[in-house]
């Protein structure tokens, strides 16, 4: 070979070489916790999750006054599931079953009212005890894997040490199972992608430092930084205003807390900072509302939000200053028209 060619070869490896070592330096950067980050100067702490001590302190104020009529009804619906006892088996849809444990929690959080708090433990303690949730790698197990992270992590101050131990193991053996269904199963727009990766996200930031959460975090993230191109910048969903609202949901949920814990930010991204326009530009005329019938319905999306969409419309209103997402909002709550699978949200 003659020395130039061989001279090229090797400064062409040598180039990549330096080019591949700063991707993944830069990658790295993005995703990992850095030392200076709230996650890592607090790593005892909880509840950290959304809410710390002083969130709580300002959130019992505020269901005071300017969010009475929200917290009303988020208190109204756990009264009425006060004596609710978890399934024996988790077979089938069993998304709700996890759905009530932050709600429960919550209201223990803002009240200090045992029965809400011995709700939210009774629920976990099934959920545990359970020795599969379903296959283990779907949404169903996803959504009960947020969950009881949510109530580990609020509840955490309040939990016997037993309890504390068991939830903690079981969110690691259900983490690790459901870890081997995230990434490529399903391709990057699809709404099973979002919520698994996001569930086991938050589930790592509850868990954080303990192996194997401290991983799980580098990995949602680069999962997250590959498929977020895909969504584009104009927040539309092309599956319809449904997995609109299942999506922006579960990525709202994840994003949030890592955007706070982690410093990242992937609620800037620009499909994030234009998600309420898919609501505002698909609404029908309020006057033709029913609960079945408040969108345009697009592929094989029906017409209505199965999430919300009122709690999500808060969040990015509050993102992007937008009157209309917050007047859509309170609109859509006024009605009485939103699915309240997660208004505590609001």
């Amino acid at each position: 070979m003659p020395r130039h060619d061989a001279l090229r070869i090797l400064l062409g490896t040598c180039l990549a070489t330096v080019f591949a070592v700063s991707a993944w330096l830069i990658v790295d950067r993005l995703t990992t916790p850095q030392l200076d980050t709230p996650l890592q100067k607090n790593i005892a702490g909880h509840p950290r999750v959304y809410l710390d001590a002083d969130g709580i302190a300002a959130l019992k104020v505020a269901i005071t006054d300017t969010h009475a009529p929200i917290w009303t009804q988020v208190v109204a619906w756990v009264d009425n599931q006060i004596d609710a006892t978890p399934p024996r088996t988790l077979e089938g849809d069993f998304r709700r079953v996890g759905e009530l444990i932050p709600y429960a929690a919550m209201c223990y959080l803002l009240t200090d009212d045992t029965q809400y708090r011995d709700l939210a433990i009774r629920f976990m303690q099934g959920i545990v005890d359970a020795k599969h949730w379903g296959d283990d790698e779907d949404i169903e197990a996803a959504h009960l894997l947020y969950g009881l992270a949510v109530g580990y992590d609020w509840l955490y101050p309040s939990l016997a040490t037993t309890t504390r131990d068991a939830v903690r193991n079981k969110l690691i053996l259900q983490g690790k199972r459901l870890q081997r269904a995230c990434g490529m199963v399903h391709p990057p727009l699809n709404n099973h992608r979002v919520v698994k990766l996001s569930s086991l996200g938050v589930a790592a930031l509850a868990l954080f430092p303990d192996k194997p959460a401290s991983d799980w975090i580098p990995f949602v993230n680069r999962e997250f930084e590959k498929a977020l191109p895909y969504f584009g910048s104009d927040g539309m969903s092309c599956e319809g205003i449904s997995y609109w609202s299942y999506s922006v949901e579960y990525m709202l949920k994840y994003f949030t807390a890592a955007d706070a814990l982690l410093g990242t930010q992937f609620l800037a991204h620009p499909w994030i900072q234009n998600a309420a326009e898919m609501p505002l530009y698909f609404a029908l005329p309020p006057k033709a509302w029913t609960a079945t019938n408040m969108f345009i319905n697009i592929a094989d999306s029906p017409r209505f939000c199965w999430y919300g969409p009122h709690y999500q419309l808060y969040k990015l209103a509050s993102l992007t200053r937008s009157a209309a997402a917050q007047g859509l909002a309170t609109q859509i709550h006024s009605a009485g028209f939103s699915h309240q699978r997660a208004d505590w949200l609001s």
